[in-house]
């Protein structure tokens, strides 16, 4: 049982560290977003639209595209998120089965 102990605090000490990382991860994204926009709002207004913008998509337009595939990335990384947090859940509910064993085997002797 003190060897399942060990690998389930290990197991925590993982968990802990990758949300540590995600954190600092989440902090370098978010930097590079907000000066991604800088530029980019830069970029639009010094540079004029290609003739097949101008013929029929207002800027508005143009903005809402640009927010459209800024929100189905969001949406792609949440979902590779959760599935790593399935996973992990699945590895951990793995751990504590075993844990539980191994202390009823215990039990046992």
């Amino acid at each position: 049982s003190k060897a399942m102990v060990s690998e389930l605090q290990h197991a925590l000490d993982e968990v802990r560290g990758d949300i540590e990382h995600k954190m600092q991860a989440l902090s370098i994204d978010e930097m590079c977003l907000r000066s991604t926009e800088r530029s980019l709002h830069a970029v639009v207004e010094r540079t004029p639209p290609p003739p097949s913008a101008r013929s029929g998509r207002s800027p508005n337009k143009l903005k809402m595209s640009r927010h459209q595939v800024a929100l189905q990335e969001s949406s792609k990384n949440e979902v590779q998120r959760q599935q790593e947090c399935e996973r992990m859940n699945r590895a951990c509910t793995a751990r504590e089965e075993a844990a539980k064993a191994l202390r009823e085997d215990n039990q046992k002797l």
